[in-house]
């Protein structure tokens, strides 16, 4: 009677399993989504499909040991592989995607070490009440390392149900909790038997947690048809949850604003039509969601505009993720019938800024960069006759470097800055770290400073075919501490055994 019950329940498991997955294909598959929902389900309904199969052959005197045997591994691997999926899950929407490869990689390592044991060793079989089990070493690593991952997933979405998603916690948290008890009760109970049924109900949970079906409709106010970005009324809604998270000091730092805007997209459409134009910006779309991988959102706010918004993720990788969108344009163009680049801008927010400064400060970065593509390309975009003396009276400070040779000329500098109290020297590393210790950046900007005019760096990033590099920090003017903006640009003189580039400083606070 028991096994029938076992039997029951298993077949009623596979059913909701496979509506769900019938479910989720066909009637949510126009949404780009990157969930892994079909993979859990997949997991899910072999780990009960096995379940129901190891049921029979474990009761069945003359099955062979090897079937038994292999069914028995099948049926541990798809359970373990759904926890797996499960902590996985749990990171990422509790830590930032920098932090989660570290317990992530240990989690495949510990599946994997328990499998092989699994494999290797002999499993047993034992008569309990009412069926037999599986016992042994292996099949108690398995369960030990599948149950250890689904314990470590039900606490982090307790202790971190404030960080998550509503619709999350509600759909996700009881699911979890109930299956949690089970499992304990399996421990004592070996022929309960209810892997198959915890893995169903949790999956349930996963579906409204993951799919959303209610949040899917949402979305459409949300998504930008064209470009599956998110479209500007979702950026103006979540720009706001910003700000009141700002006041709240609720964030992680550092918080990252990136603009990015298309170059050239009107000469396209004038001179091929809409039809490219468009095919132009879906695929820079594409471009900047896939290499943006750790930006929280990447929203299309106008035409060919787009922001991406990045929280907890260091500098440096923000930058490296902006050069990978560079390379990848360049292997786009190739399809496209004018080469794609993107002008990118970004700003640093850092604590008692108001963070309207720093969307400015993001977009004048992002349209310096774009009146250098257009110099670069020897247009004058701006219609301004001499730009390369607009240019120079703009700004605070305009100095040719060599970084080969570490030495620079000076075209325009306030004089007060050549003595030697402000750090200033005829080798260019040797100023730079001079003008440091002199006291003129700001205390909390010194690691951004020095990382950004470390002249290794420097050297490394136009050797790698960086089109620019630029950063703004807080230097001293007076007395008082006012935003600067710093970037290098290539000569046209430039190669890679003789580096030479221009450095543009403007004051932010200068009118």
């Amino acid at each position: 009677m028991n096994q029938m019950l076992f039997l029951r329940i298993n077949i009623f498991n596979i059913v909701i399993l496979l509506y769900l997955i019938t479910y989720s294909f066909y009637c949510l598959k126009y949404y780009l989504s990157k969930n892994n929902f079909i993979v859990f389900a997949l997991f899910s309904l072999l780990h009960v499909i096995f379940g129901l199969v190891t049921e029979v052959t474990v009761n069945m005197p003359d099955c062979p040991v090897f079937i038994n045997d292999i069914c028995h591994i099948l049926f541990f691997v798809f359970a373990l592989a759904f926890c797996l999926e499960l902590f996985k899950y749990s990171v990422n929407i509790v830590y930032p995607k920098n932090k989660t490869e570290i317990p992530t990689v240990v989690a495949y390592l510990i599946s994997g070490i328990a499998i092989l044991i699994t494999s290797l060793s002999n499993i047993e079989y034992r008569h309990g009440n009412g069926t037999m089990y599986s016992a042994g070493v292996g099949p108690t690593i398995c369960y030990g390392a599948a149950c250890s991952m689904f314990i470590v997933s039900v606490f982090l979405l307790v202790f971190n149900h404030k960080k998550i998603q509503r619709h999350i916690v509600f759909a996700l948290l009881p699911m979890t909790l109930v299956s949690f008890v089970f499992l304990i009760v399996q421990i004592f109970v070996p022929e309960f038997l209810f892997t198959g049924a915890d893995i169903t109900l949790v999956l349930i949970g996963a579906f409204f947690a993951i799919e959303n079906p209610i949040g899917k409709f949402e979305d459409r106010a949300n998504i930008d048809m064209d470009t599956h970005a998110r479209n500007r009324n979702c950026y103006e809604k979540d720009f706001e949850k910003l700000k009141a998270r700002i006041r709240e000091d609720k964030i992680e730092y550092p918080l990252i604003y990136v603009i990015c805007d298309l170059n050239g997209l009107k000469t396209v459409n004038d001179n091929y039509g809409h039809l490219e134009g468009d095919k132009l910006i879906t695929t820079a779309a594409e471009i900047l969601m896939e290499q943006l991988k750790d930006a929280q959102n990447v929203y299309r706010i106008g035409g060919d505009e787009f922001v991406a918004l990045f929280e907890g993720v260091k500098i440096s990788v923000v930058e490296e993720q902006i050069a990978l969108v560079n390379v990848e344009c360049e292997k786009a163009s190739k399809n496209l019938v004018t080469p794609l680049t993107i002008s990118i801008g970004y700003a640093v927010y850092t604590q008692g800024d108001d963070i309207e400064d720093v969307v400015r400060s993001a977009d004048e970065t992002m349209y310096a960069n774009k009146d250098a593509y257009y110099k670069n390309k020897g247009l004058n975009r701006r219609k301004i006759k001499d730009s390369f003396n607009v240019i120079r009276d703009a700004c605070t400070k305009m100095v040719r470097v060599n970084l080969t040779k570490d030495n620079f000329k000076i075209i325009n500098i306030n004089l007060e800055e050549k003595k030697k109290e402000t750090g200033f020297s005829e080798v260019f590393s040797e100023w730079v770290k001079g003008f440091a210790d002199a006291g003129y950046v700001y205390q909390d900007d010194l690691e951004l400073f020095n990382d950004n005019m470390n002249i290794d760096y420097l050297r490394n990033c136009f050797t790698s075919k960086k089109e620019n590099v630029s950063f703004i920090y807080r230097r001293k003017y007076s007395g008082d501490f006012f935003k600067t903006f710093v970037e290098f640009i290539p000569a046209d003189e430039y190669r890679d055994d003789n580096q030479i580039v221009f450095c543009y400083v403007k004051n932010l606070h200068q009118k």
